[in-house]
């Protein structure tokens, strides 16, 4: 087998086992572990695959091995193969491995060997502004981003925060300002890796008494990109270490990019003086596409494709799933491998057949956006332990108002009906459901716990903070 057959094969399997994974957040971490791949070498007639970090080498032997070896054999690779995980850097004639199998990555600017730093993953080149599809729902944080890209450090951008749903192009936007960094200032020093790596960096440096290498690593840095800062939650010493490292860059002139699935504000347990620093520079949202941004993100992604992909198809998964955007890629793909194997897909093609390949992904989206009163109340009651009796009596204890305040808020927000017809469904008069939003909403605001139980209410409802409508 070639190097190039390997790569393919490698890459046809990526695309599989991203396309069968449903859940959006594991499939955020798979995209992230993929793009650990330096490259993948035939030894014998076993397969290494050779990754950038320990961490990735542990999640590859031991967390996702089996659906990789599953997903290897779905793409030819054959039964029974040896697959082996190794660390490696990537050498100088060495590349790391594309991640989208279909065309070759666009080039990206090789980065100074001496001064360039990734603590866990390169940067993926197809990252950048111009592969970015700008809409409504995140033209400020585009904005911005730019800004970053433009002019580093400057204060007005400094801390950069962007917050949004799973899958609605946060790390693309951050990524995107490492590689135009990158190519603008060659001998750039700029780190780019999630929190849950600089958790884990912290916690040997402890353990091998290596703090000060660790804590000079960091603050030598002339651009810090951390993805999901959610995770740093209720963690008192890893929020007192990155808040000294977070002042260092800072007074240094540095730049800060950080994202999260929520505002500063919400963050549960995040410490005041951390949440203040958060708050200080651009705080920016991005909230999910509407039609015509998704229409113009699906096209976007099939412009390099080997088979055009028909627009009825386009159109469908534009229309059909809304929730985010990893979610149409996952039904892109699924069309795209179908295209690809059966050229005749194409001259065949209409609306049963995508729903009948695409009715699981079409079937969650419409669980994800439909619920209803009693649904709401029966989850409400689960979280906080009471019976539904309960929550629709006229006790007014404090076990009992603020959870049936948050399912009359809920119901307010997530379902097309009224408050007049909101209000027999909880016993109660329409100004009693009207006063409930309101009391709900402004102690929202103000308790991060109270929105943290919300935030976990509306996950097992399939929503995310991002649809609550105004």
């Amino acid at each position: 087998m070639s190097d190039k057959q390997l790569e393919e094969l490698w890459n046809r399997a990526r695309e599989i086992y991203l396309a069968t994974t449903v859940d959006p957040a594991e499939k955020g971490r798979a995209e992230r572990y993929f793009s650990s791949v330096r490259r993948v070498e035939r030894r014998g007639e076993g397969l290494v695959v050779i990754l950038a970090s320990s961490f990735a080498q542990n999640i590859f032997a031991n967390d996702i091995a089996g659906k990789v070896r599953k997903v290897l054999e779905l793409a030819g690779a054959g039964n029974n193969l040896d697959i082996t995980y190794e660390v490696g850097e990537a050498g100088a004639s060495e590349k790391p491995l594309p991640q989208p199998s279909d065309p070759a990555p666009k080039a990206a600017p090789a980065p100074a060997a001496a001064t360039f730093n990734y603590s866990t993953m390169p940067l993926n080149p197809e990252y950048t502004f111009a592969e970015f599809v700008k809409g409504p729902s995140n033209s400020w944080a585009y904005a911005s981003a730019r800004g970053v890209a433009e002019k580093p450090g400057a204060k007005e951008y400094n801390p950069l925060f962007i917050h949004g749903g799973t899958g609605l192009g946060k790390t693309h936007l951050m990524q995107a300002i490492g590689n135009e960094l990158i190519n603008r200032h060659a001998n750039l020093k700029l780190c780019y890796l999630s929190t849950e790596t600089f958790m884990n960096e912290y916690m040997n440096a402890l353990e091998k008494h290596t703090i000060d290498q660790f804590r000079s690593k960091y603050r030598s840095m002339d651009v810090l990109l951390m993805d999901d800062v959610q995770f740093m939650v209720s963690k008192n010493n890893l929020q007192e270490e990155f808040f000294n490292t977070f002042n260092a860059l800072q007074n240094a002139g540095k730049q800060i990019v950080m994202t999260s699935d929520v505002a500063p504000k919400y963050l549960p347990a995040l410490e005041p003086r951390l949440m203040s620093r958060f708050e200080g520079g651009m705080v920016q949202s991005i909230e999910a596409p509407g039609l015509e941004t998704r229409l113009a993100i699906l096209r976007k992604k099939t412009e390099n494709y080997r088979n055009q992909i028909p627009e009825l198809a386009i159109t469908f998964i534009a229309e059909n799933i809304r929730s985010h955007v990893r979610a149409m890629e996952g039904a892109l793909s699924r069309v795209k491998m179908m295209v690809d194997s059966d050229p005749d897909f194409v001259k065949s093609i209409n609306l049963d057949m995508l729903h009948k390949h695409l009715q699981d992904l079409v079937e969650k989206e419409r669980k994800i956006k439909k619920t209803t009163c009693e649904e709401i109340i029966e989850v409400v009651c689960d979280k906080f332990g009471i019976t539904i009796p309960q929550i629709l009596s006229k006790e007014r204890t404090m076990e009992l108002v603020v959870p049936r305040q948050m399912a009359m808020f809920i119901s307010h927000k997530f379902t097309p009906l009224g408050l007049k017809v909101i209000a027999p469904k909880f016993n109660k008069t329409h100004a009693t459901i009207l006063n409930g939003v309101k009391q709900f909403q402004k102690q929202m605001d103000v308790d991060p716990n109270l929105r943290a139980s919300l935030n976990e209410v509306l996950e097992r409802l399939g929503f995310t903070m991002n649809d609550i409508k105004d």
